[in-house]
């Protein structure tokens, strides 16, 4: 999606409403519970949307860090 230019009309609208929706304190919460789960080995996303959008598809968070079982 690098390659868009800006959104015009319903397209502008439609990215909007998805921004709104877009919980930065929720995603804080995320990235709290999945380095527990995971250990501090899958460090830090970059501290925006698409920083850690990243983050979860880099596969950093799924390949070879296990959640620990109780």
């Amino acid at each position: 999606m690098a390659n868009r230019g800006p959104a015009y009309g319903l397209s502008r609208e439609v990215q909007s409403k998805i921004d709104k929706k877009y919980d930065p304190e929720l995603e804080g919460r995320l990235v709290e519970w999945i380095v527990a789960q995971c250990g501090s080995g899958v460090g830090r996303p970059q501290p925006d949307k698409t920083g850690f959008q990243n983050w979860l598809k880099d596969g950093c968070v799924n390949k070879n860090n296990k959640p620990k079982r109780e």
